[in-house]
């Protein structure tokens, strides 16, 4: 596997990032289509389609495969992680549809580098798997790693890499609320190429993950 590149060379950007209580680095897994035919490279099944999210890019959107949501608080210097993983469909060409949830694994390692009195920032590192429910124990998963790096002021910088499927996409909210009320930037976007890709290196190379904003990051 590829190794992640480090956050240490610093991304700057001079786009500002509005302050706000909370913000939120979210990163969701989803299949355009409606369905997908069942590729034999990645899946257990065979003769029959797989269910999709039928949808493009979306900040919001409640179809998807998995999704991780880390939430900064910034008035008590702390950090929650919300994860979760939709159900997989599975359509025979013979016999009834049928469905199972995979098991989601994201450990997130999290510290907190010192700093001048009154200075806050977060160094987070994530680590995700979900393999298809229908093969758990030798099928294909969906997986991502990267660090990610945010400070007081709302500048990020991420590195890290990520299986080229399914379509994967990133972004970070300032002002953050219930209801998905935030400041919303685009932080990376990545279209399926194949589903061969959830077995990773070497039948696909993975996708690079990089980007950031604010120069406070370095």
């Amino acid at each position: 596997m590829d190794a992640s590149p480090t956050l240490s060379n610093g991304i700057q950007s001079t786009q500002a990032i509005p302050a706000g209580p909370t913000s939120v680095m979210r990163h969701t897994t989803f299949i355009p289509q409606a369905r997908v035919n069942d590729p034999a490279a990645a899946a257990c099944e065979s003769g029959g389609q797989f269910g999709g999210d039928n949808r493009g890019y979306s900040i919001t959107s409640q179809a998807y495969r998995t999704r991780l949501n880390l939430y900064f608080y910034w008035d008590r210097n702390d950090i929650a992680a919300g994860k979760n993983v939709m159900p997989t469909w599975f359509y025979p060409n013979v016999g009834t549809a049928r469905n199972l949830k995979a098991t989601l694994n994201v450990p997130v390692v999290r510290w907190y580098p010192g700093g001048p009195p009154g200075y806050t920032h977060f160094w987070v590192k994530v680590s995700h798997s979900a393999t298809n429910p229908f093969c758990e124990n030798t099928g294909p998963a969906i997986n991502y790693n990267w660090d990610v790096r945010v400070d007081e002021s709302r500048a990020y910088a991420i590195a890290g890499f990520h299986d080229n499927a399914p379509t994967h996409e990133i972004y970070y909210g300032t002002s953050w609320s219930a209801g998905d009320s935030a400041n919303w930037v685009t932080v990376h976007q990545s279209n399926v190429n194949s589903f061969a890709c959830l077995f990773g290196p070497p039948l696909c190379s993975q996708v690079q993950i990089r980007n950031g904003v604010g120069s406070a990051i370095s």
